[in-house]
C-alpha cells in the first residue's frame, strides 16, 4: 500500500490517497473503483474515526480510497463559520476533479468515484452530489446532517442540502440511527424523499440503535454496534449494483407511465391524473390529502380496502383514463 497527500494550493486542505500495491497476481485491480471520504466533525474538525479507518476498510474490499481533511472552522473558531462551507466545498469539487483528471495513475475508474460522508461530512458529500456540475457516481451518506439546523446549530452559511435534491443526483446509500441524539434521523429519511420525489434510485437503513458519530460501528472507532455496523457490507452490495451498470429499478407506479398501479403521490401532482380521481372517485380526494401516509401506496391497493366502494369496473375506467393522459 502507498499513502501519499496532495496539498491544493492557497487552500486549508489535505487529500490522502490510500492505494493499494500493484501486482501481477491482481491483474484485474489495475483499474479499481474509488471512494472519496469526508470525515465529519460539525465543520469544526474531521474525525480521525471516520478517515483513515473507513479508507481502510474499502481499502481491503478491491477499492482505493481518498480522504479529504477539508478547511474547518476549529474549536477556536479561528477560521469564519460563515467562510467554512464555501471553502470546504470549493475543496470537494477540486478533490473529485482531481480523482478524474489523475485516474490512470491513481488506478482508479473515473467512472467509478464514490463520495462517502458522515455527518458534516456527509453534508459536504451531499453538497456535491447535488450542486456540483461533476458529480460523483454514487453517495454514501451516514447520519447526514443536510436539513437547516445546520445553520442554526452551527452559524454555517449554506443552502438546504433536502432541498438541492434534483433527478441528477447520483444514486445514494442513506444511514442513521433513530436513536441518534445529535441529528435526527428525519434528517435521512426527508432527504430520502426527496430523492423518491425525483426517481434517484436509493437505500436507506434506519438502526434501532446506536447514537452519533459511529463511524464503522466498531470497537476500534469508538462506538460498538453490531446491527449498526452492517451498513459497511450493505453499501458495498449496493455500490456493485452502481458499479456493475446494474440498472435499479423502480416499480410501474414510478414511471411516467400512469395507471392505476401508479403511487398515489404521483397522481395527485398530475393535474390531469388528479382531475381524473376528482371526477370518478371525489369521495377519497379528501382522505387522500389528508393522510399522506398513504401517498406510497397505488389506487389499486386502495381499492382493496375501500369496501367494495371502487368497482373493478370504476378501476378500469379510471386505469383507461390515466394510460390516456401518458399517451398524449
Amino acid at each position: 500500500m502507498k499513502i501519499q497527500d496532495i496539498q491544493f494550493k492557497e487552500q486549508n486542505s489535505s487529500l490522502t490517497c490510500y492505494l493499494q500495491d500493484l501486482s501481477a497476481e491482481l491483474p484485474q485491480m489495475d483499474q479499481r473503483p474509488a471512494v472519496l471520504i469526508f470525515p465529519g466533525g460539525a465543520y469544526k474538525t474531521c474525525s480521525d474515526r471516520e478517515a483513515e479507518p473507513v479508507a481502510l476498510a474499502y481499502l481491503s474490499k478491491g477499492y482505493n480510497a481518498f480522504v479529504l481533511r477539508y478547511t474547518v472552522t476549529g474549536h477556536d473558531n479561528s477560521f469564519p463559520a460563515e467562510q467554512v462551507f464555501a471553502s470546504a466545498y470549493q475543496e470537494a469539487c477540486d478533490s473529485l476533479s482531481y480523482l478524474h483528471e489523475h485516474a490512470e495513475e491513481l488506478h482508479i475508474d473515473a467512472n467509478e468515484i464514490a463520495v462517502c460522508g458522515f455527518s458534516a461530512g456527509a453534508n459536504l458529500a451531499a453538497a456535491l452530489g447535488t450542486m456540483s456540475q461533476l458529480k460523483p457516481a454514487a453517495l454514501i451518506l451516514g447520519y447526514a446532517s443536510v436539513d437547516k439546523s445546520i445553520n442554526d446549530d452551527l452559524g454555517i452559511k449554506e443552502p438546504c442540502m433536502i432541498d438541492q435534491v434534483t433527478k441528477t443526483t447520483p444514486p445514494s446509500f442513506l444511514f442513521a440511527t433513530q436513536g441518534d441524539t445529535v441529528v435526527p434521523s428525519d434528517n435521512t429519511l426527508l432527504f430520502a424523499h426527496a430523492l423518491y420525489l425525483h426517481k434517484v434510485p436509493y437505500e436507506i437503513h434506519i438502526f434501532a440503535t446506536g447514537d452519533h458519530g459511529l463511524s464503522l460501528a466498531e470497537k476500534f472507532t469508538g462506538q460498538l454496534e453490531p446491527d449498526v455496523r452492517q451498513w459497511f457490507s450493505l453499501n458495498l452490495s449496493f455500490l456493485e449494483h452502481i458499479f456493475s451498470k446494474k440498472q435499479l429499478l423502480w416499480s410501474s407506479a414510478d414511471t411516467d407511465s400512469l395507471s392505476i398501479n401508479s403511487r398515489l403521490d404521483m397522481l395527485m401532482t398530475n393535474p390531469q391524473a388528479k382531475a381524473v380521481l376528482q371526477k370518478y372517485i371525489p369521495q377519497f380526494i379528501d382522505k387522500i390529502t389528508d393522510n399522506p401516509q398513504v401517498n406510497g401506496i397505488s389506487l389499486q391497493r386502495i381499492s382493496q380496502y375501500a369496501n367494495g366502494a371502487i368497482s373493478k369496473e370504476l378501476l378500469q375506467t379510471i386505469d383507461h383514463e390515466l394510460k390516456n393522459i401518458s399517451a398524449k
